[in-house]
C-alpha cells in the first residue's frame, strides 16, 4: 500500500503509540487496584475486571504496526484490530459483569470465535513480519475479516439482547427499586457497542490513516474516561448480598424451571401473608426490598413468591411502587408543604427522580 505525504503516517503512528502507553496504565490500574473495601470481594464487585484489563494489555498487538509501519500486510492487522476487538471485548465483559461466565456459554463462545481468532491470529503473524503476502489475496482477507466481524457482532447482539430482558426483569419484577440493579450503568451501557462499532467501520472502509490516527486519540480519552468511572463498583453493596443477592437468584432460577406451580391453598396462604407483611407491616417503606428480602422475612423462598406474584398481582414492582405512590399521594396531603425528597424519602423510594418517574407512570396507566 503507497503512503502519502510523511505527515501522515507520523500523525497515525504517534496516535497509536499514545494508545499503547495509554492502554498499558490504564491495564495496569485495572487489574491491580480495586477501592476498598470491595477488593475483599473483587469477584463481586468487579467480576469483569479482568476482561477490561486483558483489553486494555491488548493495544500491545498493535505495536507491530510502528515498526512496519509501511508493509501492507502490517497496515491490513492494524486496521482490522478493532473490528474483532470491539465485539469480543463487549460479548464477553457484559456477560461476565452481569450475568457470569458459565462453563456452557464460554464453550459455546470459544467454537463460535474459533475462525474470527484464527483469523486475526494469521494476521498479527503476518504484522510481524512484514510484507506484502495479503496484497495477491486482499478482497478474501478483507471479506475473511468482515465475516469475522458479523459473526463476532451477532453473539455480542445476544449478548445486548438478554440484558435488556434482564433490565427489564429487575426493574418490573425482582426488586421494588432501581437502587437494587445497577440499572443506569446498565442501561448507559446499552448503546456502546453498537455505537463503537458502527464508528469503527466507517473508518475501517476508508482505510485511511489518518482517520486511524484520530480513532485512537479518541480511543486513549475514551478509556481514561471509562476507567473512572468503573474504578468505583457500580454493584450495591449488601452485608447479606450470599443469601439475598445473585447466588440465591441462580439458586431460585434452578428451582423455578422445576417447579412450576403450587397449590392453591398455600398461594391463598402466601398472599394474605405477603399483604400483612407489605401493606400493613408497611414493608413497602423499605426502598431496598427486594423479593429475596421478603421471602425471608416471610420464611418462604423465592420461588413460590414469583409464582404468586405472577398469579395474584400484577408484578412484584407494580405491588409495591403503587403502595407507595398512595402512601406519597397522602403524605402529600397532610403535609403539603413538603418537598419532593421529602415526599419520595418517606414514601419508600430511594431517589427524587424514582419518585417522579414511579408517579408519571402511575398517573397515566402504565404501572405494571
Amino acid at each position: 500500500m503507497s503512503i502519502g505525504e510523511c505527515d501522515i503516517p507520523l500523525f497515525s503512528l504517534a496516535a497509536c503509540y499514545s494508545l499503547i502507553i495509554t492502554s498499558v496504565v490504564c491495564g495496569c490500574i485495572r487489574w491491580f487496584h480495586m477501592c476498598r473495601p470491595f477488593g475483599d470481594d473483587g469477584i463481586y464487585f468487579y467480576p469483569a475486571r479482568k476482561i477490561v484489563a486483558s483489553y486494555f494489555f491488548s493495544s500491545l498487538l498493535l505495536i507491530p504496526y510502528l515498526v512496519n509501519w509501511d508493509s501492507p500486510d502490517t497496515w491490513l492487522f492494524a486496521k482490522s484490530y478493532y473490528l474483532i476487538l470491539f465485539p469480543s471485548l463487549f460479548a464477553l465483559g457484559f456477560r461476565s459483569y452481569f450475568f457470569g461466565l458459565t462453563k456452557d456459554w464460554v464453550t459455546k463462545y470459544i467454537i463460535i470465535s474459533a475462525i474470527p481468532a484464527a483469523v486475526i491470529c494469521a494476521l498479527f503473524a503476518l504484522a510481524c513480519i512484514g510484507g506484502d503476502f495479503t496484497e495477491r489475496w486482499h478482497k478474501t482477507a478483507v471479506l475473511l475479516i468482515v465475516a469475522s466481524f458479523i459473526t463476532l457482532t451477532v453473539t455480542m447482539s445476544f449478548v445486548i439482547r438478554n440484558l435488556v430482558v434482564k433490565i427489564n426483569r429487575h426493574q418490573q419484577e425482582e426488586y421494588s427499586s432501581e437502587e437494587d440493579f445497577p440499572i443506569h450503568f446498565a442501561k448507559g451501557l446499552l448503546a456502546l457497542p453498537g455505537s463503537l462499532c458502527l464508528i469503527y467501520l466507517i473508518v475501517f472502509i476508508s482505510d485511511s490513516r489518518t482517520a486511524f490516527g484520530v480513532f485512537n486519540i479518541f480511543i486513549s480519552i475514551f478509556e481514561v474516561v471509562f476507567l473512572l468511572v468503573i474504578l468505583h463498583p457500580h454493584k450495591k453493596y449488601s452485608c447479606d448480598r450470599k443469601e439475598t443477592g445473585e447466588y440465591q437468584e441462580l439458586r431460585d432460577e434452578t428451582s423455578d424451571r422445576q417447579s412450576d406451580t403450587i397449590p392453591e391453598y398455600m398461594k391463598d396462604r402466601l398472599e394474605e401473608q405477603i399483604r400483612e407483611a407489605v401493606e400493613d407491616g408497611l414493608l413497602f417503606l423499605d426502598s431496598t426490598l427486594n423479593k429475596s428480602v421478603l421471602a425471608k422475612s416471610l420464611g418462604t423462598n423465592r420461588t413460590y413468591l414469583s409464582i404468586v406474584f405472577r398469579d395474584r398481582f400484577v408484578s412484584f414492582y407494580s405491588y409495591v411502587n403503587t403502595l407507595r405512590i398512595e402512601y406519597a399521594m397522602n403524605y402529600q396531603k397532610e403535609h403539603p408543604d413538603a418537598t419532593k425528597n421529602e415526599i419520595a424519602s418517606s414514601s419508600g423510594f430511594g431517589s427524587t427522580k424514582t419518585y417522579q418517574r414511579i408517579r408519571s407512570l402511575y398517573e397515566s396507566g402504565e404501572l405494571r
